[in-house]
């Protein structure tokens, strides 16, 4: 019986040829390959080659046949295997020296179209930016645990929302570009980058603490720096870059313009939030009385957040409707590294679910009685499981088969489900600690001490508002979760699990399991309308998670791809999303 193996961007089977032994065979000559890394151009730019790649087809034998799927396929893995093996390699593929001082280094296109993709080893730059967004979920969080209404979730949305931008810039230029050495110039706009970015986290306060201060201020201001360094790098690549210079000024403009965007709308909220500062004195106290506050008073926030609003449906708008089909988008752009896309996303959403734990377990409470043990390991299980059920979410091949794979409208989808699924975790995981603190509201000097969070307003009124930012949080998780499955495997290949196109048989065992997470999800959305007390709303928030896991266990038998009626996963290349190379996964039979 033929077994059928899918083989992940890196891991190419070939039966003539062996890329391994190609490697020993080139280690065994002694052949240099201290400048593999580098792109290498002739006059014409569109004449992309890699050094690597020149040396891997040179090492190919005299008696093979070089033009055979085989032969090619032990190139290209060599090559990407050699960049990836040299030892005096950059984080980013890239040789350089070490020893040398350089001022200043060229950016350059990471790969091209059609080419092998090798993730990227560590950047331990990027782990070390990821630890300000630990300070940016937390002070997010806190706006929730503060005012958990819908003026809070405005302030929550527009402040996490502007800095995910930041990071979601920061991984789509790293995916495409990079330098072509390690080099000062670079490294003090990194740090620029780091202090923007702790800036804009730093004077992310209650709502009390930022109408009408100085902190919305720089906040604003922070954005307004980072939009503007944003874009003088897309000015470097414009200029300097080095690479398709077609290819790589066309997305230079199309960034510039998207960053223009947001800037003009940072702008505006600074100069408003400048007008605002000691205009309203009372501030705080007005904020105790709804009736009291007016729009001029939000103004800056809501810039905020339609300065991001607008800029990302611009580009959906642009991507979806004016971006030209039938694989010309290749003229125009240059394809992401989607493993290292797909690994920083990863790194990402574990950013939030920290965020959660974080929450746990920073509350401190002397009288630990039987509620405080109830939610305190119902919780740290829903986290836990939650971060199963990410993970199984994913695709099988979780590089080839992503929706970034599949088509622009599924990158499109998938993009904005992952930014709405981030904010769900945040705000899910705030919850957390108004659980615990609420169950000493009535012990007022010792929930002082417990945290900085003061919990003001009616304890009735405010139970029922976390108990609806909870199952509010936590229906939007599961539902971004199983639309982005939709995202990952297409609506035709979804209806073809449940209903055969050819016998019209129906998948009767699927369809019920899909109506039973239809049900579960609308339970989960409507839990806060009778369950306000937090205990039980830990358990039964477990019992939830517990059940989605169960039915994607259930899923993975009844909706299996086998299913008579599934499609096989086939793909118009000239469809696929257009930031990205063709597939590099193989179906070989034995």
């Amino acid at each position: 019986m033929a077994e059928e193996h899918q083989d992940s961007f890196l891991e190419h089977e070939v039966t003539d040829t062996d890329p391994i032994s190609v490697i020993k065979e080139q280690e065994a000559t002694g052949s240099d390959y201290e400048d593999k890394g580098p792109k290498h151009y002739d006059s014409d730019p569109d004449n992309f080659t890699n050094q690597a790649e020149k040396d891997a087809a040179a090492s190919t034998p005299n008696n093979a046949d070089s033009s055979s799927p085989a032969v090619t396929t032990a190139r290209n893995y060599t090559a990407a295997m050699m960049r990836r093996a040299s030892l005096d390699a950059a984080p980013y593929d890239v040789s350089y020296r070490p020893s040398l001082l350089l001022l200043y280094s060229k950016p350059q296109q990471r790969q091209t179209w059609n080419e092998t993709q090798v993730l990227p080893r560590v950047d331990w730059g990027d782990v070390f930016f990821d630890l300000f967004y630990v300070g940016a979920t937390f002070n997010v969080s806190n706006i929730l645990n503060v005012t958990p209404t819908g003026r809070g979730l405005l302030y929550a949305m527009a402040t996490f929302f502007a800095l995910m931008n930041v990071w979601n810039e920061k991984l789509m230029y790293d995916c495409r570009f990079v330098y072509q050495g390690d080099d000062v110039f670079h490294r003090l706009a990194q740090v620029s980058l780091f202090l923007m970015v702790a800036t804009a986290v730093l004077n992310i306060r209650p709502i009390d603490e930022l109408i009408g201060q100085r902190r919305l201020f720089v906040f604003c201001l922070a954005l307004v720096l980072e939009r503007v360094l944003n874009l003088a790098r897309y000015l470097e690549i414009y200029v300097l870059g080095v690479g398709q210079v077609k290819q790589m000024r066309h997305v230079a403009m199309s960034a510039s313009r998207n960053t223009c965007i947001g800037l003009v709308f940072y702008l505006a909220a600074a100069m408003v939030a400048w007008n605002m500062i000691d205009s309203n004195a009372s501030s705080s106290h007005r904020l105790l009385v709804e009736e009291a506050i007016t729009i001029k008073d939000d103004l800056a926030i809501i810039l905020v957040l339609c300065g991001f609003l607008a800029q990302h449906i611009v580009q959906n708008i642009h991507i979806l409707f004016f971006f030209p089909s039938g694989g010309r988008h290749k003229e125009l752009t240059i394809p992401l590294n989607v493993g290292f896309t797909v690994h920083r996303n990863g790194e990402w959403v574990m950013l939030m679910l920290g965020e959660s734990i974080f929450s746990i377990l920073i509350v401190y409470v002397s009288d630990q009685s039987s509620w405080f043990y109830r939610i305190f390991y119902c919780g740290l299980l829903m986290v836990v499981l939650l971060q199963y059920l990410h993970f199984m979410s994913l695709p099988r091949d979780a590089v080839n088969d992503h929706a970034l794979r599949r088509s622009k409208d599924a990158g499109i989808l998938w993009s904005n489900l992952h930014i709405i699924y981030s904010f769900a975790l945040v705000s899910f995981g705030a919850t957390f600690t108004t659980f615990l603190l609420d169950e000493l509201h009535q012990s007022t000097e010792e929930t002082r001490l417990l945290s900085e969070t003061i919990m003001v307003g009616d304890p009735d009124v405010r139970r029922q508002q976390n108990a609806n930012l909870f199952a509010g949080s936590l229906a939007v998780i599961f539902f971004c979760l199983d639309t982005m499955i939709l995202a990952h495997i297409g609506l035709g290949e979804s209806k073809g699990r449940c209903v055969c196109r050819k016998s019209r048989h129906v998948n009767v065992r699927g369809v019920l399991l899909l109506s039973l997470r239809a049900g579960l999800l609308a339970f989960t959305a409507t839990l806060g309308l009778w369950v306000v007390d937090p205990a039980n709303l830990a358990i039964i928030g477990l019992v939830c998670v517990l059940a989605q896991l169960v039915s994607r266990k259930l899923g993975l038998k009844y909706l299996s791809r086998e299913f008579e009626g599934a499609d096989d996963g086939s793909v118009d290349e000239s469809a696929r999303w257009p930031n990205v190379t063709s597939a590099q996964a193989e179906h070989h039979h034995h």
